[in-house]
């Protein structure tokens, strides 16, 4: 085999683990999936989910709740969290993107035995945005996405 035919097979092989390596999702198995697609209440915690529905922007912003980065919210995603009743700060972070040190903040006062859907959405500035929906209109769009992985706890500054 030549120099070249070996450089190019090389080349190939790095070119693909690439872009697979950027197209994965940290995501749950299915059944965490489905179980948390039962929409079940905790009676002495809050339950939370963020989602982004399927859209066309492929900017990443990550979501951090409380000071605890859960990860990086991709298209078509949600997170499902437990949390002790009582007041809760919801973070989209878009200031690693184009230096738009954009930082959306979301408070939320969470109470026992309830459920709480927060939609990310992307603008086409490539800004975060966060809202609060209502139950039966983030079950039904948490239904069309797939469960993400909470990342192992990290430090933050947005406490």
């Amino acid at each position: 085999m030549t120099a070249t035919r070996l450089l190019l097979r090389h080349a190939t092989l790095v070119l693909v683990l690439v872009l697979t390596g950027c197209a994965t999702k940290p995501l749950a198995p299915d059944t965490e999936d489905s179980e948390a697609k039962l929409f079940r209440p905790v009676p002495d915690k809050g339950v939370i989910y963020i989602f982004r529905e399927n859209d066309y922007y492929i900017t990443k912003f990550p979501v951090i709740v409380d000071g605890r980065q859960l990860g990086s919210m991709h298209s078509g995603t949600y997170f499902r969290l437990e949390v002790e009743p009582g007041e809760h700060d919801i973070w989209a972070d878009g200031s690693d993107i184009a230096s738009l040190n954009k930082k959306i903040r979301l408070p939320l006062v969470v109470e026992q035995g309830e459920l709480y859907f927060i939609q990310q959405t992307a603008s086409s500035a490539r800004s975060p945005h966060l809202e609060r929906i209502a139950a039966n209109a983030g079950m039904r769009e948490v239904r069309e996405c797939k469960l993400m992985k909470i990342k192992a706890l990290e430090s933050s500054l947005y406490k």
